[in-house]
């Protein structure tokens, strides 16, 4: 082979090798490429992670600037990503000295678990130091959890645990409260329909009365807080109760505090128990006069409202038509903490007060599945608006609500047994429809009630049997009491029956209840209801 063919040869080996060496670094530039757009797509789905995630991620280099700041909470802040990317910590976080602090802690070794509140909400933040080959720091990183809505359930836990508790204490004591004040307003009545007492003596039990009939009020309040009351729900108009108190409220409230009342004519029916929406209307309206300085003004005003899907949810409400009171004054005010503490029982503004006022009309409005809000300001005033759910049309064409006076009482001639271990109580009972004409036979426990019943049980027409007397663990007072009298009807007393209880008793037999402390108004209607309707009862000659 000539020399020529040599070189060509050689000239053809080394194109060859330099063609495949292009190839071979083509190669190596795709999968460069195709290195670097999976690196791209992975940090976008890093980023879009990082920027979509419940918590915030973060991390300082060694000389505390940001190079890395994502996650959702940072929305609820009013922070963007790229308005701290690249900024020192110390700058960006200079009105924080708590997270500068932590982060220091944390570029000098220490990984740091703390709790911080920015702008109004909670985080828990979990900073550890970043080190190189060599254990040298190079910086920190941390996630930031925002836990202000755990926090918020955790305290309305608290707060209905404490609630709870307290309403066991608050239904208790108005049980033995209300044994009480059965027995003082009963004979009081009793003694002041009697012909032979002097008017001067009635005029002095009418004010023992009315003290009575205040710490009546206190006790409602307390089993309204409790709600552990039976209500006696009805048909009502909102502005016929809101002119009742304001006749009261006018004869205390200074001259210079105008009562201005605006009320919304054809004001649809709410169903609701009228003397707890009278307890409502006057506790916000002595609130406000206690609040005002003369000379001031407070406005009270009712209206019909449409409350739709978004209205209703930021209410705690289910959409429709709801009666609204709102009761204005111009008076000193409260700052947003107060407020925040305002329906809390036992809590009061007030030197002298008890400060169950409040927490008794939270009570009575959310029993009625209504809802009470309350704005006010330092110097400002307050307002309070309490929604309550308009009647359904059916419910109005139910029966209209019975009103018996003091004259002209339903009297009888039948023979009624009384069961109630509560001695005063008992008796007044048995004064009271004695004073009516009935023949009654008292007992004061249930074991000589039965003894009674087992040889004399066809001379009842009715048996008043109070639910509180003690009986067998294994039967009730009430199916006793129905065995050995099963031809007479069963009318119960006593307080703080639940709804479910009460049903209960109706399944076995029972006629009715009418909740302790009673008027001789109610008890007199009541008996003379069931006597007048139960079957098979034999007619008064």
């Amino acid at each position: 082979m000539s020399s020529a063919d040599r070189s060509m040869a050689g000239l053809q080996a080394e194109a060859a090798a330099l063609h495949a060496r292009v190839r071979e670094l083509e190669d190596i530039e795709k999968a460069h490429a195709r290195a670097v757009e999976a690196l791209r797509k992975s940090e976008q789905q890093l980023r879009a992670i990082a920027q979509g995630s419940p918590v915030v991620l973060f991390a300082v280099d060694r000389d505390g600037c940001i190079s890395v700041c994502e996650g959702k909470p940072l929305e609820r802040l009013g922070v963007r990503s790229q308005d701290v990317l690249g900024r020192s910590a110390r700058e960006a976080f200079a009105n924080v000295p708590q997270a500068l602090a932590e982060l220091e802690r944390a570029l000098a070794g220490e990984t740091v678990t703390a709790s911080l509140n920015i702008r109004e909400r909670s985080f828990e933040i979990w900073y550890s130091p970043v080190r190189d080959q060599q254990g040298e720091i190079t910086g920190v990183i941390g996630v930031a959890n925002d836990v202000t809505e755990r926090n918020r359930l955790h305290a309305q836990l608290l707060q209905s645990q404490k609630l709870q508790s307290i309403g066991t204490l608050a239904g208790g004591v108005a049980h033995d409260f209300g044994n009480l004040l059965a027995v003082i307003i009963g004979n009081l009545s009793i003694v002041l329909r009697k012909d032979s007492t002097p008017p001067k003596v009635k005029e002095l039990l009418r004010d023992v009365m009315d003290a009575a009939e205040r710490a009546s009020a206190l006790t409602r309040q307390l089993l309204a807080f409790a709600r552990g009351g039976l209500q006696k729900p009805v048909p009502t108009n909102l502005n016929r109760h809101v002119e009742s108190v304001l006749q009261l409220i006018r004869r205390t409230t200074p001259r210079q505090i105008d009562l201005v009342v605006d009320l919304a004519a054809h004001l649809p029916q709410i169903i609701a128990d009228p003397a707890q929406m009278e307890q409502v209307i006057m506790n916000l309206c002595l609130n406000a006069v206690e609040a005002s300085r003369p000379p001031s003004r407070i406005e009270l005003s009712t209206a019909c409202e449409d409350l739709d899907a978004k209205q209703s949810t930021a209410l705690g409400l289910s959409p429709g038509r709801y009666v609204r009171l709102e009761v204005r004054d111009r008076g000193c005010g409260m700052d947003a903490d107060t407020v925040q503490r305002v329906f809390d029982p036992f809590f009061t503004t007030k030197p002298t007060g008890r400060g169950m006022g409040l927490a008794a009309t939270q009570g009575i409005v959310h029993s009625h599945k209504g809802q009470i809000r309350m704005k006010s300001a330092v110097n400002k005033g307050t307002t309070v608006s309490v929604w309550l759910p308009v009647a359904p049309w059916e419910t109005l064409q139910q029966g209209v609500l019975s009103q018996t006076g003091w004259s002209a009482l339903p009297r009888g001639k039948e023979t009624i047994l009384l069961v109630d271990e509560h001695v005063s109580e008992l008796q007044m009972a048995e004064a009271n429809l004695s004073s009516l004409g009935y023949c009654t036979i008292a007992r004061a426990d249930l074991a000589s009630a039965l003894e009674f019943l087992d040889t004399n049980s066809d001379d009842i027409d009715l048996v008043l049997l109070d639910v509180g007397v003690s009986h067998s663990p294994r039967v009730s007072a009430m199916k006793q009491v129905r065995k050995r009298c099963p031809q007479a009807p069963i009318f119960l007393t006593g307080r703080s029956v639940t709804h479910a209880s009460l049903r209960r008793l109706r399944r076995q037999g029972a006629m009715g209840f009418l909740r302790k402390p009673y008027e001789l108004p109610e008890l007199a209607a009541s008996v003379r209801s069931c006597l007048d309707t139960a079957p098979g009862t034999r007619s008064a000659s």
